[in-house]
């Protein structure tokens, strides 16, 4: 793991009927390697949902810090299942999840393991240049 926090990419989407965007920062240590992340977003019909997205990333973080592997973390959220749930909007990589949890992973992995199967779409710059090939 690297020395200290360096930089950090965000992530926004929009998922399922739901109007509200999802946010999900990572933070990247010198190395580009992720070390941490937070997420964001809350429900009208349920004003905890912020408050257990926001710890659920802590915990996550705390356990990166700690030394578990990043795909550890990854997988431990992949394929939960809660509301809000289905089409993505807003991601270039994701289409679907079955949860903000599952999307922030799918996001994750796709970013910084390099998990390309879980992506639905290719990178931008891959489908530019299949485009005018």
């Amino acid at each position: 793991m690297g020395e200290m926090r360096h930089s950090s990419t965000r992530f926004t989407a929009r998922i399922g009927q739901h109007r509200l965007r999802f946010f999900l920062t990572a933070e990247e240590d010198l190395d580009g390697a992720l070390v941490g992340f937070t997420l964001e977003g809350h429900l009208a019909e349920d004003p905890t949902f912020s408050n257990m997205l926001s710890i659920t990333a802590r915990v996550a973080s705390l356990a990166l810090q700690q030394g578990t592997p990043p795909a550890e973390v990854v997988d431990a959220m992949l394929g939960a299942a809660i509301r809000p749930r289905g089409r993505v909007v807003g991601s270039g990589r994701v289409a679907t999840c079955r949860s903000v949890y599952d999307w922030a992973a799918k996001e994750l992995a796709i970013h910084y393991l390099g998990r390309e199967e879980l992506a639905d779409h290719p990178p931008v710059e891959e489908a530019h240049e299949e485009g005018t090939s």
